[in-house]
């Protein structure tokens, strides 16, 4: 079936226009996350007012609009509430985008859905399935946290998603969870995800999926469920949590899998897979409560 994907190898940084360019016409479409960085720069650390990811676009929503092309713009933010703010060389987020091309698949969704408040959900269309789905998943495409007035040391922060299928209405609940605090009970006052999703009735849908969480520096092998072999995969957070030993200052957020792919049957093996936090003094996340989730999808 017409799936196809694309990303950018560079990467994007703040205020960045990207142009993701399919080989067909693009009929649906739905954007992810593969890794990110957000830094005041390398000798640098503050308080956190603001912090933020929002990938924002759509089909032919660039300088020359062509029906295979899908234009996204980054925003990034880092900032405390005294004008220090990101470091746009050493702040970089890979977007990755997946899509239906050629011909509509029927029993095939996906979208973005944007602004979901912490603790709650919104309801999504899925496709039209009284005995299930052989895929049915969510991932991130930004986050905003934020406090409204001041800024704050940091404990911890997250941002997640989920999607539950309701079968008899051919709908889902897609749900956000985001916090951000530090050690005296403060929390921000904007805590809401964006997410992507995707779902299939199809039994074999043209691509396969499988899941991970972890935080290491180590590679990591995900199976591909459905799949004997895989030719191509990208690699989607979910969820990313990271937390300190005790309240510190923010110098960098990295989260996601960096580096190539690595492919034997259906197999996809990762290089790494973060969920950090650092200040300048060198301190750094405690891995027992650091974590990130990712889902792998993958083509024969």
């Amino acid at each position: 079936m017409g799936i196809e994907f694309q990303g950018t190898a560079q990467g994007a940084r703040p205020g960045n226009l990207i142009q993701f360019n399919f080989n067909k016409t693009v009929i649906a479409y739905t954007v992810g996350i593969t890794a990110f960085r957000l830094s005041y720069g390398s000798n640098d650390d503050h308080w956190v007012q603001n912090l933020v990811i929002k990938i924002s676009g759509g089909v032919n929503e660039s300088p020359v609009a062509v029906p295979n092309q899908v234009g996204v713009t980054v925003t990034m933010e880092l900032q405390d509430s005294s004008g220090h703010s990101i470091d746009p060389s050493n702040s970089v987020v890979w977007p990755m985008c997946i899509a239906i091309t050629d011909s509509a698949q029927v029993n095939t969704n996906m979208s973005n859905v944007y602004g979901i408040s912490n603790n709650s959900y919104q309801t999504v269309s899925l496709p039209n399935s009284q005995s299930g789905y052989s895929v049915a998943n969510s991932f991130l495409s930004g986050f905003n946290l934020s406090y409204n007035n001041g800024d704050h040391q940091v404990l911890l922060a997250q941002a997640g998603c989920g999607l539950s299928p309701n079968y008899s209405t051919s709908s889902g609940q897609l749900s956000a969870s985001a916090a951000m605090q530090d050690a005296k009970g403060n929390k921000v006052d904007v805590a809401t995800i964006d997410a992507g999703y995707i779902a299939s009735a199809y039994s074999s849908p043209g691509f396969g999926v499988g899941e991970a969480s972890n935080q290491t520096d180590n590679s990591l092998p995900v199976a591909i469920n459905g799949l004997t072999s895989v030719s191509q995969a990208v690699v989607l957070i979910k969820n990313w949590r990271v937390q300190y030993n005790s309240v510190h200052n923010v110098q960098t957020l990295q989260v996601g899998s960096w580096g190539d792919l690595v492919f034997s049957d259906n197999t996809v093996t990762l290089p790494n897979l973060s969920a950090k936090l650092s200040d300048n003094s060198g301190h750094v996340q405690d891995d027992s409560s650091s974590s990130c989730d990712v889902l792998v999808v993958g083509l024969p």
